[in-house]
C-alpha cells in the first residue's frame, strides 16, 4: 500500500515509510523485472488532505511506473485517530470525487501506455474462458478465449481454448481493457 505520495499526509497517517523509500523500492523491483505490473493502494481524502497534497500525491504517482491502482476514498471510523481528525479537517466530498477521477484518468493513461510495450511481444497466459461462437460481419462465426498474461494483463485470443490452458501468445494490438493477440501454441495447465 502507498496510500498516499505526500510525505505530510504520510505522517499524519503515522506510517513509517517516506515517498523517496517507496520510489526505491519500485525502482529496485522495476530493475529486476522490467515487465512487472505494478500497482499500489491509493486513499484519498485522508483528513486535512489539501489541493497541495494531493498534487505532491499525484505527482509522485505520475513519476513512478504503476500501471494500475486500487484508488479508495478515506472513510472516518469511529473510535479511531482518523475519525477525530476527520471530524477536525474533513476534506469534501467533491473534492474526493476530483481528486480519484484526475487519479483515475492518469492511471488509465499510463496502463495504455504499458501494454502497448507488448505489442508485437510473445508473453505467457492462462486461458480463463471459452465465449462462445458469435457471428461476425461477412464471416462464419468465430470462438475466441480470454486469458490472463503472466504480468496480470487481461488478453482475447483469437482462438478459443478451454480454461486453465497455458498458452504462448503473440500480441497484436492494445484493446480499451488489455491485449489481443494470436496463440502460438497451448498446453493444459496442471494444477
Amino acid at each position: 500500500p502507498l496510500q498516499s505520495g505526500s510525505d505530510s499526509v504520510l505522517r499524519r497517517m503515522h506510517r513509517r515509510y517516506r515517498p523517496w523509500h517507496y520510489a526505491e523500492r519500485i525502482a529496485a523491483i522495476r530493475a529486476a523485472c522490467p515487465e512487472a505490473a505494478l500497482g499500489a493502494d491509493v486513499m484519498v481524502g485522508f483528513p486535512g488532505e489539501t489541493e497541495a497534497e494531493f498534487q505532491e500525491s499525484y505527482d509522485f504517482i505520475a513519476a513512478q511506473p504503476f500501471t494500475y491502482l486500487h484508488l479508495f476514498p478515506f472513510s472516518a471510523r469511529p473510535a479511531t485517530a482518523g475519525w477525530k481528525l476527520h471530524r477536525q479537517n474533513p476534506v469534501s466530498g467533491v473534492a474526493v470525487r476530483e481528486r480519484m477521477a484526475a487519479l483515475r484518468t492518469l492511471i488509465d493513461q499510463k496502463n495504455q501506455i504499458f501494454r502497448s510495450t507488448f505489442t508485437g511481444k510473445e508473453l505467457s497466459a492462462v486461458t480463463l474462458i471459452s465465449a462462445p461462437a458469435v457471428a461476425v460481419e461477412n464471416k462464419a462465426s468465430q470462438r475466441h478465449s480470454t486469458a490472463l498474461t503472466d504480468n496480470f494483463l487481461p488478453l482475447e485470443l483469437d482462438t478459443a481454448y478451454p480454461a486453465n490452458t497455458l498458452v504462448s501468445v503473440h500480441i497484436t494490438k492494445v484493446t480499451e481493457h488489455g491485449l489481443y493477440g494470436t496463440a502460438l501454441r497451448g498446453m493444459a495447465a496442471t494444477a
